[in-house]
């Protein structure tokens, strides 16, 4: 019997037993495509059509390889609808190479599972995604709904308020993760009032241990999800780098005056500097309590010099074993976050 009469009664196997899939269920809307490499037991392609034909696909070929094949995912508009065509590979190794998985016959719940999912993840794999996995689209809707401005003072209030508050003001769902996402916990000492509502639930959230993660996964609805804190994932962060020069940002900063501070601590220091900053300084306080800083008892000293008040910040800062960064919040609002940086309080990007 030659190869030829073989993938002839394999197809045969393979219409049998998708046909008793489809008697129950629609199929899916995937033809797959399986190339055999050469080495292939001869007994595997058998194994595998049986198995195949389980999956309740719409068509199921078994071939040779023609030289070189790689796995891939073909997308089809066949009017108001659209069809898969998978290339599998059935490698000498007896598994089935795909795209992005691969699989062995023992694998059948996770591969049943794969196929399902597939149409809604190639969906979703077609569409140009950027920060947070988002759309343009999305993530432009979540930026807006998060730029309104908080107009309520934020000092001794929890992240739990901060929280509520945000559920009522946006459209976007909201959802906490897991039980340990609950934000309670230590009641803020920043004034974050006249800043926006991200810019806002993002320092809230993270000084009680959680972050705020837009998301919208194959299949599903864009949510903002409240997770455990995670200095590896990609979390919405407290303020954005400027769009335009910290010179333009925030030019009073950089105008030359006289400048002597003694006898203040840096708490002290900042609300002596504060009409002439006129933007708001918050400090990382997740940060500063890992590191044991108070800026109420911490002393600082500058010595009389005519300079621009970010340098004088700058050194103040120093001395209290802190460093600054000029911000915005998605009003474009600017304002100076002060913390330690470091893999756990990154630098503001885009």
């Amino acid at each position: 019997m030659n190869i030829r009469h073989i993938n002839l009664i394999l197809c045969s196997l393979v219409a049998c037993f998708g046909g008793l899939a489809k008697s129950s269920l629609a199929a899916l809307p995937i033809d797959l495509e399986v190339a055999k490499e050469r080495g292939v037991s001869i007994t595997a392609p058998q194994q595998w059509a049986q198995l195949l034909g389980r999956m309740n696909l719409g068509s199921v070929k078994i071939r040779d390889a023609r030289g070189p094949e790689r796995a891939q995912i073909e997308t089809k508009q066949i009017g108001n609808s659209v069809r898969y065509r998978v290339v599998a590979i059935l490698t000498r190794r007896d598994e089935l190479l795909l795209p992005d998985r691969r699989f062995r016959v023992s694998d059948r719940s996770a591969m049943q599972k794969y196929f399902q999912q597939l149409p809604e993840q190639a969906a979703y794999n077609a569409e140009e995604r950027g920060r947070f996995g988002l759309t343009k689209a999305q993530f432009e809707r979540v930026f807006a709904e998060l730029s309104q401005p908080v107009d309520f003072s934020s000092v001794g209030r929890t992240a739990e308020e901060i929280f509520r508050f945000a559920e009522k003001q946006i459209t976007t769902p909201m959802e906490r993760l897991e039980p340990t996402a609950s934000p309670a916990g230590k009641p803020i000492t920043s004034e974050l009032k006249g800043l926006s509502l991200g810019t806002t639930l993002a320092f809230a959230l993270r000084q009680n241990g959680l972050m705020l993660v837009p998301e919208q996964l194959p299949g599903q609805a864009l949510r903002l999800t409240i997770e455990p804190y995670d200095a590896t994932g990609d979390y919405w962060p407290v303020g954005w780098k400027p769009g335009v020069l910290s010179r333009r940002a925030a030019p009073q900063l950089f105008e030359k005056r006289n400048i002597e501070i003694k006898g203040f601590t840096l708490a002290q220091a900042l609300t002596a500097l504060q009409p002439a900053m006129q933007i708001p300084v918050i400090f990382d306080d997740k940060i500063l309590l890992r590191n044991q800083i108070d800026p109420s008892t911490v002393q600082v000293e500058l010595p009389k010099k005519r300079t621009h008040l970010k340098s004088a910040l700058g050194k103040m800062f120093g001395q209290a074993r802190l460093s600054d960064e000029l911000r915005v919040d998605e009003l474009d609002k600017p304002f100076l976050w002060v913390t330690r940086f470091g893999k756990d309080s990154p630098r503001a990007t885009e």
